[in-house]
Parts: C-alpha cells; structure tokens; sequence
C-alpha cells in the first residue's frame, strides 16, 4: 500500500519564466492528485491554466477573508491539508515562491503530517529572494529574511524593544502587501535608520529605490509579491542599538586602543559611581524632565554595562547571563502571569513573592528572618526593612501609642547621656531615637527615607529664601539675627501652605 504523501511545489516569485521544471513537471502529471493553491493572486496561477491546462481543484483565498488571524487561516490550512491527503492518498500543494522561504503554513503542515506520518516531498523553486537580488543588481554577503507580519507594532507599550532587525545585515521583508503594512514597517525601521536611508521596493511592478521616510507613500504600488529590501547601516554604532553599547564598552576597555581611564576601573572603584547614579537618577525622577530621566538612566544602564564587561573579560559571566538571570526570574516570580495561578490581589501577589523567593538559591544559607537585608542601604531604609521583617514575626507594638511612648522614652535617655558626656551612648541613643522614629513611619505606612528627603528639600527652599532676603537687604545671611530668620521661616511655610516644620 502506497503511503500517503503531500507534494509542496513552488510556483516561483511572480513570472512564469521563474518556474522550474521541476515544479512544472510535478503540476503536468498530477492526474487525479488534486491541486490546492494558498492563493490565486499569483501571476503564474493564470498561465498554467492558460498555456498549460492545468486545472486547480480550490484555493484557500477565501479563508483569509473569514478568519480573525493570519494565525488561524495557516492552521486552517494545514488541517485541510492533511485530511485531504488523508482521504485521498496525495495532494499538491502549490504555493508562491519556495515552499521553505516564508511559508508558515508549510511550517505548521509539516508538524500536522509528521504527527500522522505523512510523507511529505518538496519540490524544488526559486523564491522571491534570488529574484529581489537580481532586480537589485546587488551583492549582499549577510541578509535576513523577516516577514512584515512579524515586526512589531512600535505603539504597543508593552511590545519588545530588541532591534527586529540586524542593522549591520541586509534585511529582505517580505508580505509588505499594502499600504498599512509598509506603514508600520517603515515606523518600525525608522526606530534604527535614519530618514534618508535607501530600501529596495520590489514586486510585480519592478523595482524602486525610495528614502525611508517615502516607503508608505501614495506612489508606491503594494501587492502580495512586494518585498522590500533594506541594505545595513554604514555606521559602526548606532545610537538606538543595544549591541552598539556593548561593542563601545568593550572598545573602551581594549588594551592600547582603549580609553586609560576605563582600562583602569574595577568593580571596586566603581561602586561609588553606581550609587552615584543611583541617586541621580531619583532626581531626575523629582525634577519631572523626562529627558533628563531618560539621560540619567542610560547612565545607570551603563554602570550594569560596564560591570558585565569587567566580569566577561575574567571569565566570570556576560551580560546575557545578567538578562537570563532577570528573566528566568521575572517568570519564576509570576506565575499568576506566566503560569496558571490565580491571585486576588497585589497583597496575594507580594505573599507569594516571598514564598517563592525562599525556594531559591541562596535562601537555605539563611538562619534568620533579618538575613538577606542589605547591608549597605541607606540608614533609613535599612532600619525600616528591618523593623518589618520584626513586626511580621510579631515583635511589634500593640498600638501606636506604643511607639509614641518609646518615642519619649528615647529622647529622656539621650537627655540622660548628654548629661553624662558620655560620647559613645550618646550616639547609641540618637541611633534608638531614629529607630523608634523609623517604627513610626512604619506604623503610618510612610516611606522614612522618602519623608526625610522631603523635609530636606522643604528646608533648603525655605533656607533659600532667608539668603534671598539677606541679599535684598544687602547683607550677608550670617548678619540676620535669629528672630529675622525665624520670621522669614515661618512666611517660607506660609508660602508653602503651613505645612510642618
């Protein structure tokens, strides 16, 4: 008994003088094998049934119109396919192009008949990169081949920034069928090219070179043979690409051809760098300017950047190993997202945050609740982690009014140590004191480093303004007395709407 086969043919890139023998062949001496087109909006279709008399027994046009997503018309189909093939023994399927070369129905046929142990046999075609290339007149040494379907829509938030393009490869997009699609492949392009950038548009029609910015425009003609073709960036770096940023750290830290001061850092001498930028970027935050946000976190960015390539020049990671980390992790920590959890709310999702975070690595070397703080936060920010991890064990106050009483209790015993002049329980006792005022916060679910700075930033305002009316009176601040000072405060806080101290 024959085994049951489906024949993939390509039927070339548009002209009938691109269709092989082979292909011809196949087509010639079907016999009662039936023939299924993807489509007949291909300009070989019409001659063979022309010239040749061959006779197509249906296409699958229709279900582009019917289906919600290009998705499901491929799989539709792959599935018809298969019961064809099925109940008849063989079936053709004729395609444009090379079965192989963007056809994702092959991709999801081939699966369907291999599950069934279906033979499938491939004959052999010219696809529409061999032609775009002649019609090109070019050589090109590296190309990826990308379907228009596939590059992302720029105005999803949520959509992934890596580049879908190599910038420093030739780039053939392919399925550019109308103008709505050219659109969103020029806003994609234009992330990475610049404006003026040469691509190729090529079809039925012929070929055209166009600027970037012109790709979408009135006069250009799309069909379901255009492809374009966009030729790699001239530049070594560019500013959008990720990849660019490595290769310039990495230039930076090469020996004799790199920057000295680079050359010289270490993960030691930069720790201060990182914080520094930490902050800076909390500024940049406050200060409301999206461009110096942007700007300070590219510096931070660098920092992580820099460090990857410290280690990678050791040997001890790179930095994909810094994004696999993240990113294994980001969906072990979500599996309300990427798995089949379920949660209520933020608080279930924070609970099972830390369930989760102690069934992993490095969590077993813990003995204590408090392990795992980090050392090296800020005062504040330390203290208050620290109480919380406490208070969830339930060493905690029954009330508020606790914590006012300790709060009092504090501030007499840092009366008692300055009597003394005992220098070393004096600051025991400011560090109690802040502590204490640190559980405060705590209780009020106030953020202790986030008030402090406020109160910081509210007293350099009002600070400034008792210089701004020295200087008005032509005397330097330090020749107010305290009851000018005091004065001029207390209109600062008025200014500010009274609010605190």
């Amino acid at each position: 008994m024959a085994q049951t086969r489906i024949i993939l043919v390509g039927l070339g890139p548009g002209s009938p003088d691109a269709l092989t023998v082979g292909a011809l062949r196949t087509l010639r001496d079907a016999g009662n094998i039936p023939i299924y087109l993807r489509t007949r909006i291909h300009p070989t279709v019409e001659w063979l049934e022309r010239e040749e008399g061959i006779r197509f027994h249906a296409s699958f046009d229709d279900r582009y119109e019917t289906a919600a997503t290009f998705e499901e018309v491929y799989a539709s189909i792959a599935k018809r396919l298969v019961e064809v093939a099925t109940a008849n023994g063989a079936v053709i399927y004729a395609l444009p192009g090379h079965p192989l070369v963007g056809e994702k129905s092959v991709a999801l046929l081939l699966e369907r008949a291999k599950a069934k142990g279906i033979a499938v046999e491939i004959v052999a075609a010219v696809s529409f990169i061999e032609t775009v290339l002649a019609s090109a007149a070019v050589e090109v040494s590296q190309i990826d081949v990308i379907d228009a379907l596939d590059v992302p829509d720029l105005q999803n938030p949520y959509r992934a920034y890596a580049a879908p393009f190599a910038l420093h490869k030739a780039n053939l997009i392919y399925q550019v069928y109308d103008r709505e699609v050219a659109s969103r492949v020029k806003l994609a392009l234009l992330e990475f090219y610049p404006p003026k950038h040469e691509v190729r548009i090529a079809g039925e029609s012929g070929t055209r070179v166009v600027p970037l910015s012109e790709l979408d425009w009135p006069a250009q003609h799309f069909d379901h043979l255009t492809s374009v073709l966009v030729g790699p960036l001239d530049r070594e770096f560019h500013p959008h690409d990720f990849a660019a940023l490595l290769n310039i750290m990495a230039r930076l830290r090469e020996p004799d051809l790199g920057c000295p001061w680079d050359r010289e850092q270490t993960p030691e001498k930069l720790r201060r760098y990182l914080v520094e930028e930490t902050y800076e970027v909390l500024d940049a935050i406050d200060s409301g300017d999206p461009d110096k946000y942007a700007e300070e976190l590219g510096d931070l960015l660098l920092q992580v950047v820099f460090h990857s390539q410290l280690a990678r020049e050791d040997s001890l990671f790179t930095i994909d190993d810094v994004i696999g980390h993240i990113v294994a992790k980001l969906i072990r920590r979500h599996p309300h997202v990427f798995g089949n959890v379920d949660v209520a709310d933020a608080d279930e999702v924070l609970r099972n945050w830390e369930v989760i975070k102690r069934g992993e690595k490095g969590y077993e070397d813990r003995k204590s609740i408090l392990d795992g703080v980090v050392r090296n936060l800020p005062g504040l920010m330390r203290a208050q982690e620290i109480s919380k991890r406490a208070a969830k064990a339930g060493f905690e106050w029954d009330s508020i009014e606790g914590v006012f009483d300790k709060l009092s209790e504090e501030v007499a015993e840092l009366r008692e140590a300055r009597e003394g002049g005992d220098r070393e329980r004096i600051a025991e006792e400011i560090g109690d004191l802040l502590f204490t005022a640190v559980n405060l916060a705590r209780f009020d679910k106030v953020d202790a480093e986030d008030a402090l700075q406020r109160m910081v930033n509210r007293f350099i305002a009002r600070f400034k303004r008792i210089e701004q009316v020295a200087e008005s009176r032509g005397v330097s601040v330090d020749h107010l007395t305290q009851t000018e000072m005091e004065a001029i405060w207390q209109q600062a806080k008025l200014q500010d709407g009274g609010k605190l101290s």
